[in-house]
């Protein structure tokens, strides 16, 4: 007998593959630089580098590649920009009861 209800699966297209993959990529790199800010301080440098970058740095550099990562999607549909700004708002008016010391809010520019 013949399955008849919709498959609910919706394959990735190659186009999201590649862009959600790449920001995978990018989250685990960032992620990485945060842990090793967390291990060995913002202002060290890998000794084996030791002209490169330092941890705040490279972690800069990471989040940077997050934020265009992001940007490819939204650009190119796979997400709504506006609603990822809008969950980012949301997020900065909840943690302030949950973060522990005395940090200045961000703010946003109000829409016309």
């Amino acid at each position: 007998m013949r399955n008849t209800k919709e498959n609910p699966y919706d394959p990735p297209t190659p186009e999201q593959v590649e862009l959600f993959g790449w920001l995978v990529e990018e989250l685990g790199e960032a992620g990485h630089a945060t842990g090793k800010l967390l291990r060995h301080g913002a202002t060290i440098r890998n000794p084996f580098e030791p002209e490169g970058p330092n941890n705040r740095e490279r972690l800069e550099k990471e989040l940077g590649d997050v934020l265009a990562a992001i940007n490819y999607l939204g650009v190119n549909g796979q997400i709504d920009a506006n609603n990822v700004y809008e969950h980012m708002r949301k997020k900065v008016e909840q943690v302030q009861s949950w973060l522990h010391g005395d940090y200045t809010i961000p703010s946003f520019e109000e829409e016309n």
